[in-house]
């Protein structure tokens, strides 16, 4: 529905009014077509689940859409991770955070589209999340702990993001990783499973 825009272009004030997302998705596209409540309400509760907190109840996401407007409460979901990964430390209580910022229409930083999200990072994780948490460097641990929450590369520690995305990669291209013991051995060597070449 949405063409994208480069956000790099607008000022922070014209994103806000224009309610805009840090990915330069815009609330409404060019043609008049609008997200709706669900997108928003939607929005809203991945935003909260990925900062480590409990989404509100329905009832109280759903008066907040109501009394706020879907357009406002989408806008402040899709930008409250670039608005976390700008703190210098997790909001103890990411949900009154969230609630706050649309209530008060925060304003937001265009430099926050360029800052990497990264749960490991910013520490965002209720407890129940941190006992999830890998304590190997195995690729294939981290992989399996991203799909249970559909993270991202960027959620993985330092020392290992590299690994996972090499085998996210050869996964992608139906390779099969030799060795998984140890980042070491891995060395992003894989063998072909496909009789197919790479197609690059």
């Amino acid at each position: 529905m949405n063409n994208l825009i480069n956000v790099s272009n607008y000022s922070s004030e014209e994103l806000l009014k224009r309610r805009i997302g840090p990915d330069g998705t815009p609330w409404q596209s060019e043609d008049g077509a609008e997200l709706d409540e669900n997108d928003a309400w939607l929005a809203a509760a991945e935003a909260l689940r990925r900062v480590g907190g409990d989404p509100p109840n329905n009832g109280a996401l759903d008066k907040l859409v109501e009394e706020h407007g879907p357009a406002k409460v989408w806008f402040h979901a899709v930008w409250f991770r670039p608005r976390v990964a700008s703190m210098k430390k997790p909001p103890e209580n990411p949900v009154g955070t969230f609630t706050a910022s649309v209530r008060q229409d925060y304003s937001i930083s265009t430099r926050w589209a360029r800052l990497p999200f990264s749960r490991i990072r910013h520490g965002c994780f209720n407890e129940a999340q941190r006992a999830q948490i890998p304590t190997t460097t195995s690729a294939s641990d981290w992989i399996a702990w991203l799909k249970s929450f559909e993270g991202t590369p960027d959620d993985v520690p330092d020392d290992v993001r590299a690994d996972v995305k090499a085998e996210i990669l050869a996964a992608d291209f139906g390779l099969v990783p030799k060795r998984l013991d140890s980042r070491e051995q891995t060395s992003n060597v894989f063998e072909d499973g496909l009789d197919d070449d790479i197609p690059f």
